[in-house]
């Protein structure tokens, strides 16, 4: 009766999460099967300083969708049958070392105050609730915790987020208060919720870390855009535990975990590792008039994804690293506090998808132009001087704006070559 009613319980939640996902929506080092990824330097996929986008809401015009892979979200969401069909105990901890969990702990979110992802979407996670010894085995590994044989911070970490998820807290607030079967599962779920304060220049804390305002940059036309930087960065310890959640064979980890920047200023700002800045909110990056939105169709490398959740607000910023035959986007990106990787448009972290439950992604496209100023082919001679047309140009699109001529002193005609070429300039 009592399992029962868990799963009569289960469906409705299940079914309450399906309809409102429904309602609302990169040099590179190619890695050989059963080898580890290979780290490497950012630097060296592109050249130059790209610089944009999250406390804003965009408009539903130019929105994509893709899928994830579906190896790999079997990867991120599945259990195998015999942990499926096996202990409660077992399955619990299954489910707390699966890469699901390990994310959710060092998550890759780019702002602060991130929602936890449900965590019905886990094949485990649904089996677990509906075993009739749930709660019981949520107490032997609570007492497994403060006996210390689960010592380690990430384990308990990972604890407290399953502890309050709707369900799971149902199940613990629903005890009587005089019930005392359970004081291990009582000790840890009082203390699992501690909300992050804010005091001077400390905007906000991810993960503890907390990050502080670092000033502002400037934007490609002057608009400001502030930046932080983190009181600490990962242990040689955190780096190992977080790519273990995140290295999945399909995609290329570029470089370790880093507090330092985060997605938003690989994307806008700097991809490097030497970046020194985490950027929260890139709206000023989108209004900058230097900013111009494209489709799938026109994308070339080094124009910029942004991936937003139902509502239009962005989540994850990212570079295209290459653009196939049929538009497919491969996408260099940062992803929050843990490493850089590349990787198709739609393998990302469940945090970076509108509907995670199937790993759905919906995206637009940004063309950031990176202008230098160049030659453009124009010259004529007039008395003593020799007249040149130069521009700003995009580096990536060939865009050319502010036009202006300068001229040199000249003997001609017939003038002197070569014109066209001058210190670090060629002609565009």
């Amino acid at each position: 009766m009592f399992k029962k009613i868990f799963s009569i319980i289960l469906v409705f939640i299940m079914c309450c999460s399906l309809s409102i996902a429904v309602s609302a929506q990169a040099q590179h080092s190619y890695v050989e099967e059963n080898e580890e990824s290979a780290i490497i330097d950012v630097t060296s996929l592109f050249s130059g300083t790209a610089m944009a986008n999250t406390g804003m809401v965009l408009s539903s015009d130019g929105v994509q969708t893709a899928t994830a892979d579906s190896e790999y979200l079997e990867w991120l969401l599945g259990a195998p049958d015999e942990i499926l069909s096996g202990s409660t105990l077992e399955l619990l901890e299954f489910f707390l070392s699966s890469p699901f969990m390990g994310q959710q702990v060092y998550s890759c979110s780019s702002t602060l105050n991130r929602e936890d992802i449900d965590f019905s979407c886990h094949e485990a996670f649904r089996e677990l609730i509906s075993r009739e010894d749930c709660i019981e085995a949520l107490e032997n590994y609570a007492g497994s915790i403060l006996c210390g044989s689960k010592s380690d911070e990430p384990d308990k970490t990972k604890f407290e987020k399953l502890l309050i998820q709707p369900f799971v807290k149902s199940l613990i607030s629903d005890l009587a208060d005089t019930d005392t079967s359970y004081p291990n599962l009582r000790s840890i779920y009082t203390t699992s919720e501690i909300a992050p304060s804010s005091v001077g220049n400390l905007i906000g804390t991810i993960n503890n870390i907390r990050y502080y305002s670092a000033g502002t940059i400037s934007t490609a036309n002057n608009r400001n855009v502030e930046v932080c930087t983190p009181h600490r960065d990962w242990s040689s310890q955190e780096i190992t535990n977080i790519n273990n959640s995140y290295d999945y064979e399909g995609n290329t980890r570029l470089d370790d975990p880093t507090t330092v920047y985060n997605c938003h200023s690989y994307a806008w700002y700097l991809y490097s590792t030497s970046n020194p800045y985490w950027i929260m909110d890139i709206t000023q990056f989108t209004l900058d008039s230097a900013c111009t939105q494209i489709t799938s169709a026109s994308a070339q490398p080094k124009d910029i994804i942004v991936y937003l959740n139902t509502d239009g607000v962005p989540l994850h910023s990212g570079v295209v690293y290459s653009v196939s035959s049929f538009a497919t986007l491969t996408i260099c990106s940062k992803w929050g506090q843990a490493g850089a990787y590349r990787h198709s448009v739609g393998n990302v972290p469940l945090g970076y998808c509108s509907n995670p439950s199937i790993g759905t992604i919906s995206y637009v496209l940004f063309r950031y132009h990176d202008y230098t100023n160049r030659y453009i082919g124009s010259e004529y001679h007039s008395g003593s001087r020799h007249y040149f047309q130069y521009a700003d140009v995009c580096d990536i699109c060939n865009k050319k704006i502010n036009t202006t001529w300068t001229s040199v002193a000249c003997s001609g005609p017939p003038c002197p070559t070569p014109w066209r070429l001058t210190a670090g300039h060629e002609i565009a």
